[in-house]
């Protein structure tokens, strides 16, 4: 079984195993490493379903094409309803008199939703947009800032939405910076309150487990259940998970130079075969 030290370690202190080294080594090969690239984006799938009825949350709702043309802007608090017909995407604004909106048929192959942030954004636009981009990665100096987030069903999240066509269903994958999805998965996978180690332990597991499982040739990375590990968007934000982010940033386990796949669990049931 894996035992992580506390991230307050040294980035060259080692991982201390219980037993035999599961990957065939001895200890002192697998060791915190750090990930010094620049923060790539996570891809995740967050529900497949026949309908999907996304709201502005703190601000309004740009909605895109697949080449980041605007489509509409959708209101603060107002919610789209987004649904199949055959090879066709049907748009519905079911808050409004249809007679006002009246519902929208497109030939899309993917939709891109977006909070709309009036701030440093506008450094990320492209010449002919007519609002700003979102910046999907996190500002090192402030991981908790708080933006306009996407809403779906009871959840929210941060970064962009894309919406993907997926036989007869539709697909919506979260698109964002790997440090926003950290202070999210620490919280939806260990409780919030649990000592600082702990969560920091946990956060390099996470950011590990998250990037070897970068799959760029798919439509998405990870699932946002225990199918990869459990994401919940903003509501599994707090103070002590983002600072367990934020202390760990760049730390990952390495074995021989490359990321080892970090599986965990939240119960063993006192003991653990052989992986």
């Amino acid at each position: 079984m894996l035992a992580l030290l506390g991230a307050s370690a040294t980035p060259a202190a080692l991982v201390a195993l219980a037993g035999p080294s599961p990957f065939g080594g001895t200890p002192d090969q697998i060791s915190l490493a750090r990930f010094d690239e620049q923060e790539p984006l996570v891809r995740v799938l967050l529900v497949q379903s026949e309908v999907l009825e996304p709201t502005a949350v703190g601000g309004p709702l740009q909605l895109r094409d697949g080449q980041g043309r605007l489509l509409t802007v959708l209101p603060e608090g107002e919610r789209l309803r987004i649904s199949r017909r055959g090879p066709l995407l049907l748009l519905e604004r079911p808050d409004v008199d249809p007679t006002l909106a009246p519902p929208q048929q497109l030939a899309l192959q993917e939709l891109r939703l977006s909070a709309i942030w009036s701030g440093a954004a506008r450094r990320g636009s492209t010449a002919g947009e007519e609002t700003p981009r979102l910046p999907w990665r996190a500002a090192a100096a402030d991981p908790g800032r708080s933006l306009p987030l996407v809403g779906l069903g009871r959840r929210r999240y941060r970064g962009l939405v894309r919406v993907l066509p997926d036989g007869d269903r539709l697909q919506a994958v979260n698109l964002l910076g790997l440090e926003h999805y950290l202070a999210s998965v620490v919280g939806s996978e260990m409780p919030a309150s649990w000592p600082a180690e702990a969560l920091r332990a946990q956060a390099v597991a996470a950011r590990t487990y998250a990037l070897a499982q970068l799959k760029p040739e798919a439509p998405f990375d990870l699932r946002s259940t225990v199918a990869s590990q459990v994401y919940r968007g903003t509501e599994a934000e707090t103070d002590s998970t983002r600072s367990a982010v934020a202390a760990t940033r760049s730390l990952v386990l390495s074995h021989g130079g490359s990321l080892i796949d970090a599986v965990f669990h939240s119960s063993s049931g006192g003991s653990t075969e052989n992986s």
